[in-house]
């Protein structure tokens, strides 16, 4: 192990990329014990999820006394979080249409509540991308475009708003200080511990879809017969495929 440690990291957690167990490994390598508080002092760690509003504006300002802050944040809590001079930012991303399978798997299994009207296990692939609520598509309408390039409220309504909000998400990426791919996980996982001079951990796949929801899940996908269902997945991700590949020439360019 010959990294730098770093005095602060932020890990943009993009769902359903491994983030969780990435998440875990870093804190235990880290050694912190506790969540970031006013008690502990500078260090510890802080979830944010930009999705609860209730608790963000506390998060912020605990997170600046925290050593590790991870979570399902966009670009826009990142420009009020992020200090260049001082912070290691990084994340990691998945091929898309595979990132979308997973969580329609996760989705089925999940037994936790949503905070609209949704019942995933009763839904095909298709109906599961197209169910209309503004929540909903911003979970699966090119969810990477919209975290990385904006926020999940921000809904573009043409092709032009689509590129301007690629073309941000596309910077931010260059500006990371490391971008790894769920696709080479074990050895981007490995370079990420080295450079921010923790130890190389084993990393347990956490947060995975039980088995036998997997096995439902790839039944109910129809998707892979072709036609409108197919299609419908390509629309979904179609934006959040440039940014993929983007991300690909940069990890492509480290290695």
């Amino acid at each position: 192990m010959n990294g730098t440690p770093q005095e602060r990291i932020l890990f943009l957690h993009l769902p359903k990329t491994a983030g969780t167990s990435v998440a875990r490994s870093l804190i235990s390598g880290l050694d912190l014990k506790k969540r970031s508080s006013t008690r502990i002092g500078r260090g510890g760690w802080v979830l944010i999820h930009d999705h609860e509003r209730d608790k963000r504006r506390k998060l912020l300002r605990k997170a600046k006394r925290a050593r590790f802050v991870t979570g399902h944040f966009t670009a826009r809590t990142y420009g009020q979080l992020a200090d260049p001079k001082r912070d290691f930012v990084f994340t990691f991303l998945r091929d898309p249409a595979s990132r979308l399978e997973s969580l329609f798997r996760f989705s089925r299994a999940w037994t936790g509540g949503w905070e609209y009207p949704i019942d995933p296990a009763s839904l095909k692939f298709s109906e599961f991308l197209q169910y209309d609520h503004p929540l909903h598509r911003a979970r699966v309408d090119n969810l990477m475009t919209r975290m990385l390039g904006g926020g999940l409220d921000e809904e573009p309504r043409s092709e032009d708003d689509w590129n301007e909000m690629v073309g941000r998400a596309c910077r931010l990426l260059d500006r990371m200080s490391f971008v790894g791919l769920t696709e080479t996980f074990d050895a981007d996982f490995a370079t990420l511990c080295e450079t921010v001079g923790v130890p190389v951990l084993e990393t347990p796949r956490k947060n995975r879809t039980p088995a036998q929801h997997r096995e439902q899940a790839v039944a109910d996908d129809d998707t892979r017969a072709g036609g409108a269902a197919r299609d419908m997945l390509l629309r979904c991700t179609r934006h959040d495929r440039r940014i993929y590949d983007h991300a690909r020439r940069i990890a492509s360019a480290r290695r």
